[in-house]
């Protein structure tokens, strides 16, 4: 593939720029940082200060130079102005194409620009193909940082377990503990048909869970449990173990921003928005 034109005002790698090439365009691909509203000037001026900071960090300059940005800061009052700049550029072009405008989006814009927020401009797309893989690459660094929240959360649970369970240890114990006699806890001797199908159910989850995907190798493996513990209805226990693990794997996709392997159903999972 060879990059036409470039919409940023100078050339980067010896690409023409649009307007070199008689097309008056100028369009930065930026990403903004809003804050809450009713804080004070105060508050503002810290949360401006603190993305500013961010910006400066060896991590972000070395993100810049591996990914090929150039990163442009503006917080506060200048990033109000470039907003309000750049609704109105945005504005003329489209009422100069004829396409109607809405009025809750620009309200939404103007509410934004009175909170002050900051904003880091990056380099602009240089044709559609790389402008969509940046904000796909974008996309997949802020599940990462979510990630690692949730498992920061997980790992805080984790360890509050961790301490409950050292108390009943130092305590004197688990209480109210079964019968030390098997017979006695009701067990019954080995039953092999039901070793078989769950056996049967854990090795084709792990066989089918990356081509499958993790809903259907959830649903099989669900069935073949039920059946090892004696339900006759296979297809319904496999119905039963889908809805449970989509319900699983939503949950996981679009509330924790984990992925799990989509696999023969990933068409349809796009198709719904959950990916």
């Amino acid at each position: 593939m060879r990059a036409l034109a470039i919409s940023s005002t100078h050339r980067e790698e010896g690409i023409p720029t649009l307007k070199e090439q008689g097309i008056d365009v100028e369009l930065g691909n930026w990403r903004g940082v809003f804050g809450a509203p009713g804080i004070t000037t105060a508050q503002r001026d810290a949360l401006v200060k603190l993305v500013q900071n961010a910006t400066n960090t060896p991590a972000w300059k070395a993100t810049l130079e591996k990914l090929g940005w150039s990163g442009v800061f503006l917080g506060g009052d200048q990033y109000k102005t470039f907003l309000d700049e750049d609704t109105k550029r945005i504005a003329a072009i489209i009422d100069s194409l004829g396409i109607k405008r809405r009025s809750e989006p620009q309200r939404r814009t103007a509410a934004f620009a009175r909170r002050g927020g900051s904003v880091d401009r990056r380099a602009p797309a240089r044709c559609g193909y790389r402008g969509r893989h940046r904000d796909a690459a974008f996309t997949r660094r802020l599940r990462a940082h979510r990630s690692e929240f949730h498992a920061g959360v997980t790992g805080a649970g984790l360890i509050l377990l961790g301490i409950w369970l050292l108390y009943e240890v130092l305590s004197g114990g688990w209480r109210n503990m079964p019968p030390q006699d098997a017979a006695a806890r009701g067990e019954h001797s080995f039953h092999f048909p039901a070793f078989a199908w769950v056996s049967i159910g854990l090795f084709a989850h792990m066989a089918l869970i990356q081509p499958g995907g993790f809903v259907l190798a959830g649903a099989l493996l669900f069935a073949c449990v039920a059946r090892g513990f004696g339900s006759p209805r296979f297809l319904r226990d496999f119905a039963i173990g889908f809805a449970i693990a989509l319900a699983v794997f939503a949950f996981f996709v679009l509330v924790l921003n984990v992925n799990l392997p989509a696999g023969w159903l990933a068409p349809l999972f796009r198709l719904a928005g959950i990916e």
